[in-house]
């Protein structure tokens, strides 16, 4: 159901209302409503929501980013330790793809992240970096590494808005 719900985001016609379950009110995109082309690994069974996956943020956990967005470029080295990492975690058996805000069409329309998806694919290889894909999209996944992310133990409490606010905060 996954690669069809993928599948429909990419789909040119906007006389399409819905595909397996998912309706385009379901999902707010530009005044439009049409829907987003997202961008996932052809490669990867969307379906095996058993696969063991790592999904993996791309700036602030792969690539260093200590300049922050800068001008768009991918223009740091790795985090010490990242290559090896993903190394292990495919001798391992696992599938790792890589997620990021930075194929989003919304932020950087169609070819921006055609370009945004080739500087990645650069640097990786420049770094030796193999990984199974490269997506905006959070698709099923045995984990999630990223470096905003804050840990849901399942309890909606004080404790995690106090996490939260941390974050503003500082």
């Amino acid at each position: 159901m996954l690669k069809q719900y993928l599948e429909w985001l990419n789909h040119e016609d906007e006389e399409l209302e819905a595909v397996g379950g998912f309706a385009i009110d379901s999902f707010p995109t530009k005044a439009s409503k049409k829907p987003l082309t997202v961008v996932y690994p052809e490669s990867v069974d969307l379906d095996n929501v058993n696969a063991k996956r790592i999904m993996i943020d791309f700036d602030g956990t792969i690539h260093k980013y200590s300049k922050g967005w800068k001008d768009g470029t991918v223009y740091d080295e790795p985090i010490s330790g990242a290559k090896q990492f993903i190394d292990q975690l495919k001798d391992d058996g696992f599938e790792v793809i890589i997620f990021t805000a930075r194929l989003s069409e919304i932020t950087h329309g169609k070819e921006g992240v055609k370009k945004q998806k080739q500087m990645i694919e650069d640097w990786l290889k420049k770094y030796g970096i193999e990984v199974d894909g490269i997506t905006a999209e959070k698709i099923p996944a045995t984990a999630y590494i990223d470096d905003l992310a804050i840990e849901f133990d399942g309890v909606w409490n004080s404790e995690l808005l106090d996490r939260i606010k941390s974050r503003v905060d500082g």
